[in-house]
Order: C-alpha cells, then structure tokens, then sequence
C-alpha cells in the first residue's frame, strides 16, 4: 500500500468535490434554461392564441355588425321602393276610373263583362260598376242574360259580377286588376327607378 499524505489526499477530494459540483450547478443552470425557455414558449403560445382568438371574436362581431347594418340599410331601401310605388299607384288608382269611363272605354267594358260572364253559370245575378257607368254596363249586358245591373260606390271602374244565389262572384274590378298585378307593376317600377339613378 502506498501512503498518500494527507494533505494531497484532501486536496484531490477537494478538487473532485468542486468538478461534481460544478458539474451539477451546470446541469441544474441547464435544467433552469430548459424550463425557462419552455415557460417563455408556451406564455408565448398562450398569448398569441389568445390574441388570435380575441381577433377572430373582433372579426366576427365585425361581421355581424356589417351583415346587420347591409341588413337594416337593405330594409330602408326597400322600404323607400315600396312607398314610391304605393305612391305612384294611389295616383294609378285615382287617375283611371275617370279616365275609363268615357265612350272609349266601352270596348275594355265589353272584355271585362266577356271575361267575367265566362265563369257566372247561367241564370240570375247582378253586375256591380261605378254608378258613372250604370247606363254603357246595362247596353253591354242586355237583357238576354238576365242580370241586373247596379251601381255601386265601391267600385271606381271596371265590373263585378255575382250569381244571384251568391256562390260565384267575379271580381274584375280595376282596384281588384291593379291588386293582382301590384307586384309584377312594383318590380317594374322598381327597375326603371333604379335605372335612372
């Protein structure tokens, strides 16, 4: 055996104690830098799904926003459409039956009391029109057809016909015309305003 002294003996324990433990404040320093930059990684993951979470929710609500105000600006203008249009057709509707009800009408008359005859059965009834027109309407009936014709306040131009037992009324009148065309006349009115703006 080979005697070491020992102060050597201390100094090589010495020396190896401070190489572990550097070896380990490195190793812990190391570990310490992993979980630091991991840390760093993931607030920095956390944040920016955060943030692109929250700019999706911005955008979204964005979206919502314009799609209400198309909407409600949509509805404003069709709104306005509609009104030109009741507009123009009040003025329809109160222009015609005075304009109708002249000698040159008696032809339309003739095609309206055609039309309707077609779908009265046979027998007793009445033919409504504007007390203006009672004297052409009862011309055009005659008498072959049985029918009594009556002016009536309600109707401004145009004819209605009903059986005498009341089951078949035929409507042809010009506010009963105008109903029915009112949404092929509004889309017409509507494209030619929207031509000329």
């Amino acid at each position: 055996m080979i005697a070491v002294p020992a102060d050597s003996l201390l100094a090589a324990l010495a020396h190896d104690a401070e190489e572990e433990a550097g070896r380990i404040l490195a190793a812990a320093a190391a570990d310490a830098e992993r979980v630091r930059t991991a840390s760093t990684e993931h607030l920095a993951a956390t944040r920016d799904a955060r943030v692109a979470a929250r700019a999706a929710e911005l955008a979204r609500n964005a979206e919502r926003r314009r799609g209400a105000a198309a909407r409600e600006a949509r509805a404003a203008l069709l709104a306005a459409q509609w009104r030109f249009v009741e507009r123009v057709l009040t003025v329809v509707r109160d222009a015609l039956p005075g304009a109708l009800d002249g000698p040159e009408n008696e032809a339309a008359t003739a095609q309206l009391l055609d039309e309707a005859l077609a779908f009265l059965p046979p027998g007793q009834g009445t033919v409504g029109c504007s007390p203006r027109a009672v004297a052409a309407v009862r011309a055009l009936v005659g008498a072959e057809h049985g029918l009594d014709v009556v002016g009536r306040d309600d109707i401004r131009s145009g004819i209605r016909l009903e059986s005498a037992d009341g089951r078949v009324v035929v409507d042809n009148t010009l506010d009963e015309r105008l109903a029915h065309l009112t949404p092929e006349l509004a889309a017409a009115m509507v494209r030619l305003e929207l031509e000329h703006t």
